[in-house]
């Protein structure tokens, strides 16, 4: 089964550092780096949060109600990759893969990011991912891909495009951990964004703020299906639940607060 699970964790640090901050702060290391699908956004002093984020530059913030503050949030929130999970990549046949297919929906002129991580394809030799327009009359979706940034929609070349003639795209990855560990192998990124004739993309904002970005599901957006091939991971690996990661951060928030 394919699953798309978005998880943040917002970290207000508004203390002097000390020992029990330590404590806390050396746990939220501990999911940082063993839970890359986890993004942490800082509040608070520069220097405890940066070994706590991924992206110092992007995931900290200061403790500031000031409007270009709060939309650069809103930006970091929004691009925040869902993560492309296949829960049975262990054990299935090639045959009840094929099965397994996603189907999506996008506004227009709005992208979604996602993220696959290494633990869902570690084992893989060949992966193939195909995405398709059900509606392609009414419109179609541009797919980005790539393993260096979670914003591949900025680099042109990465892209392909459905089209009206019903056109399926697919992306090709060859040996995806070959060289590397699952602590280093790096992911795949791939960003969604919904298209429509060019009157009416000029119409629609190119970025989207607040609220706007988390549109609920409506007759305007386009629907689409993502199906995949030869996504394996070892059997041996143990896919920490999202309601693991909740006790892992309530564990963290009682320590400090005891």
């Amino acid at each position: 089964m394919i699953n798309f699970i978005l998880q943040i964790v917002i970290y207000f640090n508004n203390q002097q550092l000390n020992n029990e901050l330590m404590k806390q702060n050396k746990e939220l290391v501990f999911l940082r780096r063993n839970h890359r699908d986890v993004p942490i956004i800082g509040f608070g002093d520069k220097e405890q949060l940066k070994s706590i984020v991924w992206d110092p530059a992007n995931d900290i913030f200061e403790m500031s109600s000031r409007e270009d503050n709060l939309e650069k949030l809103w930006q970091r929130l929004c691009s925040a990759p869902a993560t492309f999970q296949y829960d049975k990549c262990w054990q299935v046949t090639s045959r009840q893969e094929n099965s397994n297919r996603y189907t999506g929906y996008v506004t227009p002129n709005h992208i979604q990011y996602w993220a696959m991580y290494p633990e869902y394809f570690l084992k893989s030799f060949e992966i193939k991912i195909m995405f398709k327009s059900v509606t392609p009359q009414t419109g179609h979706v541009e797919v980005c891909y790539s393993r260096s940034t979670n914003t591949p929609e900025k680099h042109p070349s990465n892209c392909k495009e459905t089209s009206k003639a019903n056109k399926d795209i697919y992306f090709k990855i060859k040996n995806p951990c070959k060289g590397y560990s699952i602590w280093n192998c790096p992911p795949f990124y791939f960003s969604i964004k919904g298209l429509r004739g060019d009157s009416e993309i000029q119409q629609v904002s190119a970025t989207c703020y607040g609220f706007e970005c988390f549109v609920q599901r409506n007759p305007s957006q386009i629907k689409f299906t993502v199906e995949h091939e030869g996504i394996s991971c070892n059997g041996g690996l143990k896919l920490m639940s999202p309601l693991s990661i909740l006790i892992t951060l309530l564990a963290i928030v009682f320590s400090s607060s005891s």
